[in-house]
């Protein structure tokens, strides 16, 4: 490897860690509530990162309903 690709492939690792580091998978749980609050549960999720804090969401809370809007792809 060039110095050039060795500079690359660091890089590139200290971004995927990053990415990683702020996932809403990892980031989103710890602020959301323990007990299901009374009443209606309903999702709203807008933005580049809906669909995967959407996701997340789902895995700690059931929803009534919920409405996300993401761009494609």
């Amino acid at each position: 490897m060039t110095d050039r690709e060795d500079i690359r492939a660091f890089l590139l690792g200290l971004w995927r860690v990053g990415l990683d580091a702020v996932h809403p998978a990892r980031c989103l749980p710890p602020h959301l509530p323990r007990d299901r609050p009374a009443g209606r549960q309903v999702l709203f999720a807008l933005g580049k990162a809906a669909g995967a804090m959407a996701a997340a969401a789902t895995q700690e809370i059931e929803f009534d309903a919920g409405l996300i809007i993401a761009p494609h792809g």
